[in-house]
């Protein structure tokens, strides 16, 4: 995706050139079609273009408007073009060669902070308004995007990504204690637009503010995650044809931002439902085209010879390589990625990132991937990641929640298509979708109160006592789990999907900026969450099925052993293997901590005898977390190493 970033200073003479000088060089990057800035009496603004649509190559930024009050920037790509364009009265031939960023601020000028409810994809600006010396910033519904900001001294400071803003000299920038220990822990992301450094913010999904002239600011929630739950067809065939469209519509507007030469579209491609039916519809649209798509799957580079059924959970090649046999247009590769620069991912994602700082066991591939994909030209690719609670959304725990809730009446309504099964299959269905979600719900459950008195952090950090309250943080997450089994899941679902669609819209957007590259999830489209939500729970599970209305879509196109395969796979299973053989982790380990040595301090001794552990035993360390725990606490000492 296109960078941004810019200072407002509103009341008046130069802005900081020297901090604007400074965002600029920490903003650029290798691989992108050149950057353009604009400077006036308040406001600075930058930006680092990547032209991935045929029509971004009619792209200029900064832009200002044709009646010279409003100057904007951002990150821009755009779905149902052709319905904005005629809501702005533009005919198709002048719709082709109107950039997306002149979309945005035409829907201004005609709407001005209405304009987010026209447009729809990804995408995050700032605005600045002359006549009112404010700045309008936003963001877009539920797609890859981001924007940070912070005041300091009186001036706005705001960019795409953290770092052009923490690369600020002069500025003592102060770790967030209170979020520094909840990212400790694992599966902990950052939600309530806070991040790891105090007064520095991000901004959420459906969300605008505007600065005055005095900075203060006037947010606005424009679009939440509608659950309606109300959808009431006859069939269920009506409800997988409009399944179809949306789902269609999403991946087709995702396929034409990367239609600039023949093979540009590139794809992340597993053996799990959700990438292998996004590769479809794409592949046919594609295809329509006469264009090919590019999939790239990572596979591991150890031999795991001897270890039974290793092969078969560990390695997605083979899988996929026979599902592509059945598609015509598919440029398919395959990654080991044995010699990744291990150290070049730690300093990309964990260096000044103060959103996601955080190295996983798939960081290396995800990384390679994207760069593979950038010296190769292909500049746009797909992912589903969201559409685990999205399109494919199991539904599991449904007919046990309404029997912990006591909903007889509703649980039997919503079980009568299951009745009409055979005896033998009907107790087995039974099983399945309510005693053993309510067996499981209760443990979970009796869990909780079990956690809260075993809680143990991440225990390669130490604590300083007088200033770090264990019980706090117990408390903390205490309540987190309380709040996952009490929670109706209809609401429960709703949390999932905006962490998830929060959560990976950022770090997506953040990491395809570092490639020069632009990631889209066709699985996070508004209007296709819009529908899934409004569709009755139960048909995402039926007759003993998970993701049963998914499945129902894509019976005949995604082949049998991809949508009844239950064998798990795990992705990344060699890590341990590669941390083994990789030396750079004793240098990561071994250098100096600062930054928060007041409040904790990296425990050297005990992340040595853990990395021992996994070098004499790595493949037993793959499922315990001891893996995932010390790439999250390595991550955030050099985070809080590169915090000047």
């Amino acid at each position: 995706m296109s960078g941004f970033f810019g200072i407002f200073r509103p009341q008046g003479g130069p802005v900081d050139l020297e901090a604007f000088e400074q965002m600029k060089t920490a903003m650029h990057r290798e691989g992108f079609d050149g950057m353009e800035t604009h400077v006036e009496d308040k406001i600075a603004m930058g930006h680092l273009m990547l032209r991935v649509s045929p029509e971004s190559k009619y792209d200029k930024q900064p832009l200002k408007s044709s009646c010279g009050n409003y100057i904007l920037v951002g990150h821009f790509r755009l779905d149902y073009r052709d319905e904005l364009g005629d809501k702005l009265g533009l005919t198709q031939s002048e719709l082709e060669v109107t950039p997306d960023s002149q979309l945005a601020m035409l829907a201004y000028q005609k709407w001005n902070d209405k304009c987010v409810h026209h447009l729809e994809g990804d995408w995050a600006f700032v605005l600045y308004d002359a006549y009112k010396e404010s700045i309008f910033i936003a963001k877009d519904k539920s797609g890859v995007s981001s924007l940070f900001y912070i005041v300091i001294s009186n001036q706005l400071y705001f960019s795409s990504d953290s770092k052009s803003i923490l690369s600020l000299n002069g500025n003592l920038f102060s770790i967030n204690c209170s979020n520094f220990e909840k990212m400790l822990k694992i599966g902990f992301n950052l939600s309530d637009e806070t991040t790891l450094i105090n007064d520095l913010y991000f901004l959420k999904n459906g969300k605008i503010i505007e600065f005055n002239n005095k900075l203060k600011q006037v947010p606005q929630i424009y679009w939440e995650i509608p659950f309606t739950d109300n959808l009431n067809y006859r069939l269920l065939e009506d409800y997988v044809a409009d399944f179809n469209f949306y789902y269609s519509e999403a991946i087709k507007s995702a396929v034409r931002s990367g239609s600039i030469s023949k093979n540009d579209v590139g794809i992340f491609l597993s053996s799990g439902l959700d990438s292998t039916s996004v590769c479809f519809f794409a592949s046919k649209e594609l295809e329509y085209k006469s264009k090919k798509i590019s999939t790239f799957t990572s596979f591991p580079s150890h031999n795991f010879e001897g270890i039974p059924e290793t092969s078969i959970i560990c390695n997605e090649m083979p899988i996929v390589k026979k599902y592509l046999s059945s598609l015509t247009n598919i440029n398919a590769s395959f990654h080991e990625f044995s010699n990744y620069d291990q150290s070049l991912i730690f300093k990309r994602i964990s260096s000044q990132e103060a959103f996601n700082p955080i190295v996983t066991k798939n960081s290396f591939w995800i990384n390679g991937i994207m760069d593979y994909s950038k010296n190769a030209g292909i500049k746009n690719i797909l992912t589903g990641q969201i559409g685990n609670y999205t399109v494919s959304w199991s539904g599991g725990y449904h007919y046990s929640d309404l029997l912990l809730r006591l909903k007889i009446k509703r649980l039997i309504d919503d079980i009568q298509d299951e009745l009409k099964l055979k005896r033998g299959v009907f107790f087995n269905t039974l099983k399945t979708i309510l005693f053993q979600p309510v067996i499981i719900q209760l443990s979970s459950l009796y869990g909780s109160f079990i956690f809260e008195k075993k809680f143990k952090s991440n225990s390669l950090f130490d604590y300083n006592p007088s200033v770090y309250s264990k019980k706090s943080l117990s408390k903390f997450y205490f309540i987190q789990f309380l709040i996952s089994n009490i929670l109706p899941q209809k609401k429960m679902r709703k949390i999932l999907q905006q962490n998830s669609i929060l959560f990976c819209g950022i770090s997506w957007a953040i990491n395809s900026t570092n490639s020069a590259v632009q990631v889209v999830d066709p699985t996070s489209d508004s209007r296709l969450i819009t529908f899934l939500n409004a569709i009755p729970h139960r048909f995402y599970f039926m007759k003993g099925i998970r993701k049963y209305l998914f499945k129902t879509l894509m019976k005949g196109r995604i082949p049998e052993y991809i949508l009844d395969n239950k064998k798990r796979k795990i992705q990344s299973y060699d890590f341990p293997l590669r941390i083994k053989n990789d030396s750079i982790f004793d240098e990561l380990i071994y250098t100096k901590s600062s930054g928060v040595g007041k409040v904790y301090s990296f425990n050297v001794k005990k992340t040595n005898e853990l990395l021992g552990n996994i070098h004499s035993k790595p493949m037993s360390y793959l499922e315990s977390g001891d893996v995932n725990m010390f790439l999250r606490a390595l991550s955030l000492k050099i985070f809080s190493n590169s915090i000047k």
